[in-house]
């Protein structure tokens, strides 16, 4: 058996596992998102809670011009 053919089960097992992680990784922000939209929807987007959660204060947003 060549070094390749011992590699190749570890190497799919690892794009298997990096695709899952990924995949997790789309959920938590998927989730992340609409907590954030929750937040909004109950405090208004300049609200001091809605920063804690992570979101940038309408106030404190840069202006262009």
């Amino acid at each position: 058996m060549s070094s390749a053919e011992r590699q190749a089960p570890s190497s799919e097992a690892s794009d298997q596992a990096y695709d899952g992680l990924l995949d997790k990784e789309k959920q938590l922000n998927a989730l992340s998102e609409r907590m954030l939209l929750a937040v909004a929807v109950q405090y208004g987007k300049d609200s001091y809670e809605y920063e804690m959660a992570g979101g940038t204060r309408t106030s404190e947003r840069k202006r262009l011009g």
